[in-house]
């Protein structure tokens, strides 16, 4: 899936909205200390001077704690050049930006262009955004938490918003009004590109009413009740899969692991399709190959040996036609490897042996109720799609069955011929047999459906 085009159709309108903006203008909290004289505006600074650590010079963007939790860090100020130095680090250790989920922020805000090319970059590749405890997203870091797929801030971090400002002072009359005039306009696009994200009128209007020197903090019940820790296009992918929405995240069940989990299998497919566009397919095999190994064996994100193991105990009881193990190790394939693969997971297959297993236990509206399932999760699965057709033949339902098994063969085709170009490109021998074995079970899967059309006619 790939979801670039969408976010980048809307990032460049913004973007070209905000040409007019000359390079001075700003984003951040500023202390003027010459407001500092009377005991009243003395506390508004030592409150401002408060919020936000030392966070002086330009940005440092580089991809940290590689021993534990590896992330991508970018601290201090936003400048013009950022977004280019951000793509620069991942190009330059794209195996550690397959390895690990997202961004960690620490801003205290900078130029509103340059943040919204940074913002381009966070929102169409996937990446999630935090804060963490005692640091601070403010200003135009704004426009990156709030473009961000999923974003999240600790209790005590702080996420700071007020209206963009000029650095300059007007000479003239003239200089007064094409500042006040660009400003307006700067307003207008910010707002409009804010909204667009779900970011309610009522915490723009607080923003817009603000000057440069004080700030409206935006709480963790504010990103959580006004407009959500995941962006619309995330929360209704995460709808369909699995049924999570800003209103349950993290409040159906105790460790909220199953959330993550069902946000990194939508997350993983696009970010590591938007590393491959940036920078070529053979170059992201060999990353993803080298991250896999770091995330199973040195990170502790997947015990291998588990996996291998519920992998094996799977085959062995779809050999034997053990339908209520299948079903069991099936499910436990899907718990102990599905962040294995980085994007193209085993669980489409490992749904279609739940509905396999169900069939075969009599369960059969379980089994169609599964097989549907998987067909909206992994559309471009041939396992998933033979399956439906399967189910649906042996319940009777012709017209249903006939239009499932077109669907499935749609898909072999598409999938085999896509094998196809792979195997005469395949530079390793490991590669060739993979893909050769894929497009034999492909072809059984044609062989099933002919039959299936057999049974039909009969």
């Amino acid at each position: 899936m790939n979801l670039t085009p969408l976010f980048e159709r809307n990032a460049n309108q913004i973007h070209r909205r905000a040409e007019h903006m000359k390079p001075h203008w700003r984003w951040g909290i500023t202390l003027d200390l010459r407001h500092c004289g009377r005991l009243a505006r003395l506390a508004l600074c030592v409150l401002m001077a408060t919020m936000l650590p030392s966070m002086s010079g330009a940005a440092e963007i580089a991809i940290k704690n590689k021993a534990t939790y590896p992330e991508l860090f970018l601290e201090g100020a936003i400048e013009p050049g950022d977004a280019k130095k951000l793509l620069d680090v991942i190009k330059a250790d794209p195996v550690w930006f397959v390895a690990l989920r997202g961004i960690n922020v620490n801003s205290p805000g900078g130029s509103v262009r340059e943040a919204i090319d940074l913002a381009k970059i966070v929102e169409s590749s996937g990446m999630t955004l935090r804060v963490d405890q005692g640091k601070t997203c403010a200003s135009a870091c704004f426009i990156l938490f709030a473009s961000a797929n999923y974003r999240w801030a600790a209790n005590n971090a702080k996420v700071l918003v007020h209206r963009p400002y000029s650095t300059s002072m007007p000479g003239n009359s003239v200089e007064f009004a094409e500042q006040m005039e660009a400003q307006q306009k700067t307003i207008l696009a910010m707002r409009d590109y804010l909204q667009s994200r779900s970011i309610r009128s009522s915490l723009i209007d607080k923003m817009m009413a603000l000057p440069s020197n004080a700030a409206h903090e935006v709480t963790v019940a504010e990103v959580y009740e006004e407009f959500g820790s995941m962006s619309p296009t995330l929360e209704e992918l995460t709808l369909r899969k699995c049924e999570l929405t800003n209103r349950n995240i993290f409040r159906r069940g105790s460790d909220g692991e199953r959330d993550i989990t069902c946000i990194d299998e939508v997350l993983f497919p696009i970010k590591n399709d938007w590393l491959k566009n940036l920078i070529g397919a053979k170059t992201f095999e060999v990353a993803k190959h080298d991250a896999l190994y770091i995330r199973a064996n040195k990170l502790g994100y997947v015990n291998p040996d588990l996996c291998s193991s519920a992998l094996r105990k799977h085959d062995a009881a779809l050999h034997a036609r053990d339908w209520r193990s299948l079903e069991e190790h099936a499910k436990q394939v899907i718990e102990d490897c599905s962040i294995m693969d980085l994007g193209e997971t085993l669980a489409d297959r490992m749904y279609a042996s739940i509905a396999r297993a169900r069939r075969g236990l009599g369960k059969s509206q379980d089994a169609l109720e599964t097989a549907s399932l998987c067909t909206r999760l992994y559309a471009n699965s041939p396992s998933c799609h033979v399956e439906m057709a399967t189910i649906l033949v042996d319940l009777h339902r012709a017209s249903d069955a006939r239009h499932a098994i077109d669907s499935a063969e749609g898909v072999l085709s598409r999938v085999i011929d896509n094998a196809r170009r792979e195997l005469a490109n395949a530079e390793s021998e490991e590669k060739r047999r993979s893909l050769e074995a894929a497009v034999g079970l492909f072809e059984e899967y044609r062989l099933d459906l002919k039959d299936l059309r057999q049974d039909l006619a009969r």
